[in-house]
């Protein structure tokens, strides 16, 4: 039995011209829109949502190859499915960046699943498109701040109590 995948699709591109010929091309995939077309009018860009529930295999390699066609279009692809999650940012017909969550706590259950450690990858790449900064520039950046957010929350002290101790917490005892 092949595995299904729930999808959802973020593309940034150059005009709401070219984002309806992306559109045309990704119907053949099982993607369909959803949600209102966004237009920058500031920078002439615009933004679509997709999703699609579909078979595991061959998914990736009709998106990799529209991409190739659109080489100035982001595709932010998000993927949910019984084993992890994971986010790939898709740029000229590459999978540029890609990350999955493989340490998450409890089984997914789509569609109410939940990301256990899974940056928010996307974030930089949407934030350059939308200040029509080059792809990639703000990425080491962005590495270095999550990487301080995560040593904070290291160094940050807790009022929660330690595994096995909740008895000893008197909230508890009020409720």
């Amino acid at each position: 039995m092949t595995n299904v995948i729930y999808y959802r699709l973020d593309v940034l591109a150059g005009s709401p011209e070219e984002l309806r010929r992306i559109t045309k091309r990704l119907k053949p995939c099982a993607f369909e829109p959803f949600g209102n077309l966004l237009y920058d009018c500031r920078w002439r860009k615009a933004r679509r949502r997709y999703r699609a529930l579909a078979p595991e295999i061959g998914m990736a390699e009709p998106l990799l190859s529209i991409s190739a066609e659109f080489p100035s279009a982001l595709f932010l692809l998000e993927s949910l499915d019984d084993s992890y999650p994971r986010k790939r940012v898709i740029r000229a017909g590459q999978i540029q960046y890609e990350i999955f969550d493989d340490k998450r706590q409890s089984p997914v259950r789509w569609p109410g699943a939940r990301n256990w450690a899974l940056p928010e990858i996307f974030v930089p790449f949407e934030t350059e498109w939308f200040e029509n900064l080059e792809f990639g520039s703000l990425w080491q950046q962005w590495l270095k701040d999550v990487a301080m957010a995560v040593e904070a929350l290291r160094s940050a002290r807790h009022s929660l109590p330690e595994p096995g101790l909740q008895h000893l917490d008197p909230a508890v005892d009020s409720l």
